[in-house]
């Protein structure tokens, strides 16, 4: 990563992209082998054990969605407050503006296509089930080219909206 500069959110992007997908296929892995699981219990003589084996996996399952849903906003959040921090400290020079801004324009792009990516693997027959009950990490990312543009918007400032006699580091 570089310290403190655009590209942070693209690194940011795909980080939340990696945790929200893989949240979603292993509740949905989790789900299909509670699921087997019950369906041998009928099979097998020792009821008790798959109904302990059941329990353990059904618990293990609800930690994964609460890992994966729960905690996606707290990542996006102190992801964002992070990079913020870091825009603050590095330099900048107003000659490569021009460069930022094409940056940010490809950065909220970036974002809407990941959004809609998010959304056809979500959505497809085999996660359908899944995404539902992942509410967070939905309504996340239908509204991440939002939240990047906003912080695009407030990282700029910080970022340009500083005075030019202080060395990097100092505040």
């Amino acid at each position: 990563m570089a310290r403190g500069s655009f590209l942070d959110i693209g690194w940011w992007l795909v980080l939340l992209f990696a945790i929200s997908i893989t949240g979603l296929i292993c509740y949905t892995v989790g789900t299909e082998f509670v699921t087997t699981m019950n369906a041998m219990n009928e099979s097998f003589y020792n009821e008790t054990n798959i109904t302990l084996e059941t329990q353990h996996l059904e618990s293990a399952n609800a930690a994964i969605k609460l890992g994966a849903d729960t905690s996606l906003p707290i990542i996006l959040v102190m992801l964002a407050v992070l990079i913020v921090l870091l825009m603050s400290q590095a330099r900048s020079n107003p000659a490569f503006i021009i460069v930022a801004v094409l940056l940010m324009v490809i950065l909220v792009f970036l974002a809407a296509l990941m959004s809609n990516i998010y959304e056809q693997i979500a959505f497809n027959s085999t996660l359908n089930n899944t995404a539902a009950e992942f509410t967070t990490t939905t309504t996340v990312w239908a509204n991440m080219p939002t939240f990047v543009l906003l912080l695009i918007i407030i990282g700029g400032i910080v970022y340009y909206a500083k005075p030019k006699s202080t060395p990097m580091g100092a505040f």
